[in-house]
């Protein structure tokens, strides 16, 4: 079963009827016997919806649904896997919630520089269910992506990363900002470095998409009809190539426009 998210701010244009309201219409249906809905096993939410248009969640809402679990007996899975791993300004995209989850899924950024590796952080009395063995797959790891994960471990041990992050972040929420300015449909959300401008025009976003990429700039549409511009630059990027980008957009939203 599919559920409305609870953003923090309400996106232009949205009529899912997202926030705590829709949090109180679930429990109603699971406490109601007759509804044919029964508890679940598992809620799984990503505290910033990547793929979904950079949709930030709010820290009531997300704490709303972990107590909602924990009163139905369910675990709480964060899908941390795009948003992990530094790139909101800590770890873990939860951080300064009051969040307790249950299971944390990391890829992606846990490889250290774009090498295949995956994990699951796994609370200790949940895990004990696994068997030696039981729990195999195909897509684990290999040596070197184990090597850079460790490297990549290491920029955590002081607050230095996080820091330079938080402050890029700032610098690319500036510039959207700006660029934001130009329509009143326009808007900005993210949080650290993933940030997003939501054009709210797929037509317009994909060509902005064609003329960055006709000008060496990759970048990414997503959200509802690929309306929002996705920007996640390595967390390690030089101040001048950030701000080379950052301009490179500007330049091709105002050629598509």
């Amino acid at each position: 079963v599919r559920w409305p998210f609870g953003c923090e701010t309400r996106c232009q244009g949205c009529a899912l009827g997202c926030g705590e309201g829709s949090l109180d219409a679930l429990r109603a249906t699971l406490e109601d016997a007759s509804s044919g809905v029964g508890p679940p096993a598992a809620f799984v939410v990503e505290a910033i919806q990547a793929e979904g248009g950079v949709r930030v969640a709010s820290a009531a809402w997300l704490r709303a649904l972990q107590q909602l679990a924990r009163d139905f007996g369910a675990l709480l899975i964060v899908d941390d896997i795009q948003a992990g791993c530094g790139r909101t300004g800590s770890y873990f995209s939860f951080d300064g919630m009051g969040l307790d989850p249950d299971i944390v899924t990391l890829a992606k950024g846990i490889g250290g520089f774009g090498t295949p590796l995956a994990m699951n952080l796994v609370k200790p009395e949940h895990d004990r269910h696994w068997k030696p063995g039981q729990h195999t797959g195909t897509f684990r790891g290999q040596g070197l992506s184990f090597v850079a994960g460790q490297v990549a471990l290491g920029y955590f041990e002081d607050d230095a990363l996080m820091a330079a992050v938080k402050s890029k972040g700032e610098r690319m929420r500036a510039r959207l900002t700006e660029l934001a300015s130009a329509r009143d449909s326009f808007s900005v959300r993210g949080r650290g470095m993933m940030q997003a401008i939501d054009l709210a025009d797929g037509e317009l976003s994909k060509a902005v998409v064609s003329a960055c990429f006709e000008d060496g700039l990759l970048l990414g549409a997503c959200g509802t009809g690929g309306q929002v511009l996705k920007l996640i630059p390595p967390l390690t990027i030089e101040d001048d190539t950030l701000d080379a980008g950052l301009e490179k957009l500007a330049k091709a939203m105002k050629e598509a426009a």
